[in-house]
């Protein structure tokens, strides 16, 4: 009994080295990510600073403002990075409890749509929601979950190409309510597809840092529904759009 108690402890112990060991390499790869994502708009930034010092009086004023204006897109960069990164902790923290209440999933949809349409007209995207008068109400935390929402069209508008359509669909399975966001844009390599939720995943780096994206909306996504005990899914093909599934529990009241 003693030595299958003390075989159990070191396979315990065993157990925990490798967890520690894991965490820490998540940690070196967090590190060195966000690293790299702070380090290309800081230098941008302080490029552009300092040539206004250096060549102010020789700028003329539309290569002036034109200096200013991309050092405030990178100031907003910094800002967004930073503001996900601490949602991102909050997340992972015990700091943030789920609030549970129901609500009407089709009208939240609505609500964030109308934050997206002027982005969505300047690309001639249109943005369709379907209507399912059979719907339950969703039991969740809805301002998690407008979160999860704004993130998803966030990425289906940045992947769509100017003419392209993005829909939002509803059904119910086996008891749960089953949200999905498709687009038709370029769509993720096969390869990729494991990894488009992991935190700073970029399949082009050099592309992204182009348009400002940290590659933190999906991961946070992903943590929200984990805290609600459910799942995220997505599908895809190359040249064939992509669509991003969820899932939330009905409410049926008692």
């Amino acid at each position: 009994r003693l030595a299958f108690t003390f075989k159990q402890l070191v396979d315990r112990i065993q157990i925990q080295m490798e967890n520690l060991t894991q965490a820490d390499t998540l940690r070196r790869e967090l590190v060195a990510n966000v690293s790299h994502d702070l380090r290309t708009p800081l230098a941008t930034l302080q490029g552009y600073i300092e040539t206004l010092l250096l060549k102010n009086k020789r700028l003329n004023e539309k290569d002036r403002e034109h200096h200013l204006e991309i050092a405030i897109q990178h100031c907003q960069r910094l800002s967004n990075l930073v503001d996900e990164l601490f949602e991102l902790a909050k997340l992972d923290s015990r700091e943030i409890q789920v609030q549970y209440e129901p609500f009407n999933i089709n009208e939240l949809a609505h609500d964030v749509v109308q934050k997206f349409n002027l982005t969505a007209e300047e690309k001639r995207i249109s943005i369709q929601i379907d209507h399912n008068q059979h719907l339950p109400f969703a039991n969740a935390d809805i301002a998690m979950i407008e979160r999860v929402i704004e993130n998803l069209l966030d990425n289906a508008v940045r992947h769509t190409p100017e003419g392209g359509s993005i829909r939002i669909g509803f059904s119910s399975q086996n008891g749960d309510i089953a949200v999905s966001v498709s687009d038709t844009g370029c769509g993720i390599p096969e390869e990729d597809l494991p990894h488009v939720f992991d935190r700073f995943y970029h399949k082009d780096r050099t592309q992204e840092s182009k348009t400002g994206y940290s590659g933190l909306g999906l991961a946070i996504s992903r943590r929200i529904l984990e805290l609600h005990n459910k799942s995220i899914i997505v599908e895809s093909k190359v040249g064939s759009g992509t669509i991003f599934i969820f899932f939330l529990t009905a409410y049926h009241p008692s």
